[in-house]
């Protein structure tokens, strides 16, 4: 009995899935701006980290190149799961068939669950750095300095846990060819006991952890006492610093749990108790996930307004592209002067007589005398023709 209601009710979620004439062209319109504009956003702002981590010397610290490394997962996530959740706005979850179809639905899914993976992770190894910096100055492992090694850890370990996400997406026949999560029976309870496991591994465990690890620190930097002498002084700045950088990392945590609660709670609603979730409003369950990729394009603004070498490096990158573009702008209108002035033909019509004028090699001008014409109609006419072209380069 149980059984058959599972089905029915997983038949009827099945069907309530957006098709391409499900979801309002009002919400369709509005939703594709604002992925419009985190997706650009995004895209600039964590290219424009990563570019400056690599390129500024002064900027390859072991926290920049895991900062780096969330930049990373976050493009991952910018070019992979934001065009998908445009393709979801108008198709929902219909794919095509064929080997080519489930190596495309299992491909673009782990990729997304990867991204998530990979920020998680290391965040977490950012908190277990920034707790063995502090709280355990003389134990902290020299692992996590080993930055290649570090990176493809998180990477890999990531890879590994969301693994049977390759196995469990697959492309079913459905009134049609759909990608979807494929479990067992396919019943809400074992759909939902898959999103409660991935809310925890992903979201409840690693913030824990994470929260755990900076209350170690908060409690070792804000509580200590600093005696009041000359080498306390030194102590006292790069305690300052220290408690800087820790409210940073602190606040990126925070928004990153913020950005991803709603989408999972909005999982957890929909397999546990899914007539709940009928009465939502149909733009919430797309604001609970848009909030959630928005964390993408929110992070580099983190990052360059809450940390000043990062600021300190946008504005040199700002200054240096507004001085190129002067520069190039400059050489132009230069390049088109001189052309204009040295290349200068006058022809003139009067009387079928025609004149021409070139500066010669030494820049002198020549003495013309043509059918009675006097020399000095010619020189006022090359006089005149010379301010008309003068005016009009300066207005280029």
């Amino acid at each position: 009995m149980n059984a058959s209601k599972n089905e029915s009710i997983t038949a009827e979620f099945n069907a309530s899935l957006p098709e391409s004439n499900a979801i309002e062209m009002s919400t369709q319109i509005g939703m594709i701006a604002a992925y419009s504009i985190i997706f650009l956003l995004a895209l600039s702002g964590n290219g424009l980290i990563i570019h400056i981590v690599v390129s500024k010397p002064y900027m390859r610290s072991t926290i920049n190149f895991l900062i780096a490394n969330m930049a990373a997962a976050d493009l991952m996530m910018t070019l992979f799961a934001m065009p998908y959740t445009i393709y979801f706005l108008y198709f929902g979850s219909q794919w095509f068939g064929g080997v080519l179809g489930n190596l495309t639905c299992k491909a673009v899914h782990f990729t997304i669950g990867l991204s998530i993976a990979a920020s998680i992770s290391t965040l977490i190894v950012i908190s277990l750095d920034r707790f063995f910096a502090i709280v355990y100055p003389f134990r902290r492992s020299s692992v996590i300095k080993k930055i290649p090694i570090t990176i493809t850890t998180t990477w890999v370990t990531s890879a590994l846990l969301l693994s049977p996400y390759l196995y469990i997406y697959k492309v079913q026949l459905k009134g049609g060819y759909m990608c979807m999560v494929s479990i067992g029976d396919n019943s809400m309870k074992s759909l939902g006991i898959y999103h409660a496991i991935t809310f925890g591994v992903l979201y409840i465990i690693p913030l824990t952890l994470i929260a755990a690890f900076y209350f170690a620190v908060c409690r070792k930097l804000w509580l200590r006492k600093i005696p009041g002498n000359p080498s306390a002084m030194n102590l006292r700045s790069a305690n300052k610093s220290k408690k800087r950088t820790i409210k940073m990392l602190i606040i990126i945590v925070v928004v990153f749990a913020l950005c991803w609660l709603p989408a999972h709670v909005m999982h957890i609603i929909i397999f546990f108790n899914y007539d709940a979730f009928k009465k939502f409003p149909q733009y919430a369950s797309l604001l609970a996930f848009f909030f959630s990729h928005a964390n993408s394009a929110i992070n580099p603004l983190l990052y360059i307004t809450l940390n000043k070498n990062f600021m300190h490096a946008f504005i040199d990158i700002t200054e240096k592209l507004q001085l190129w573009r002067t520069s190039h702008s400059t050489r132009r209108t230069k390049s088109l002067t001189t052309t204009s002035l040295t290349n200068l033909s006058v022809i003139v019509h009067e009387n079928q007589i025609i004149m021409s004028f070139r500066s010669s090699p030494t820049g002198r001008i020549g003495r013309y005398n043509m059918n009675g014409v006097e020399e000095s109609d010619v020189i006022e006419s090359l006089k005149k023709a010379t301010l008309v072209s003068a005016s009009c380069i300066s207005k280029l």
